[in-house]
């Protein structure tokens, strides 16, 4: 494993962590726990912290963790492309670029989402690109190796049998998990009392 593969391991691993966090703000209610100060918490560096102001203020942490792993990773990815020889069997693509660019809205709208103290549409959008964003990085640290005849920059450029199936799979799971996330948000769980039909 490379130190660039490590690296996008750790990133998405910061990544899961941090939406992990993330559900546990929406859970416990502590998404105004720094107020709508953004980036300082309550105004401060270092609040106090109650129960809700730690919360958020972890998830806060752990993203400017992210935000410093992705950017590292990009600027690693950029280095390795400068110095790159025709023998390399290491070449980043353009994912790692992408993955900042994902970063550079999930923080937009995280800060957003606090000023607007947590509308619904802002919630899910933050979640959605988040996730997007994981994603990203597990193509990155599963991707790095080139195939024999690979395209430079396109990892496993050949077509991999079975390939189409799981991205449907995992087009279908993402499309869920916003739709979970916009009903809960909107407060509407118990629209339908009864499974698998809708009010009878």
């Amino acid at each position: 494993m490379t130190r660039f593969t490590r690296l996008a391991w750790t990133a998405a691993t910061f990544t899961y962590l941090l939406i992990i966090l993330g559900g546990i703000v929406r859970i416990t209610g502590s998404g105004l726990g720094c107020g709508e100060h953004w980036p300082l918490c309550n105004g401060k560096l270092l609040p106090p912290l109650d129960l809700p102001t730690m919360i958020e203020y972890a998830h806060r942490l752990v993203a400017a963790a992210v935000s410093v792993l992705v950017a590292g990773l990009a600027g690693y990815a950029s280095w390795l492309r400068r110095r790159a020889g025709s023998g390399d069997r290491y070449l980043p693509g353009i994912a790692p670029y992408v993955a900042l660019a994902l970063l550079v809205a999930q923080v937009v709208l995280g800060a957003v989402t606090v000023k607007l103290r947590l509308p619904p549409w802002t919630v899910i959008l933050h979640l959605g690109t988040a996730m997007l964003l994981l994603a990203t990085l597990i193509v990155i640290a599963k991707g790095t190796r080139l195939t024999p005849g690979a395209s430079p920059g396109i990892p496993g450029s050949r077509a991999t049998p079975g390939l189409r199936p799981g991205l449907v799979a995992l087009v279908l799971g993402f499309v869920t998990v916003l739709f979970g996330a916009l009903t809960a948000n909107l407060g509407a769980a118990t629209a339908c009392l009864g499974f698998p039909l809708c009010n009878g």
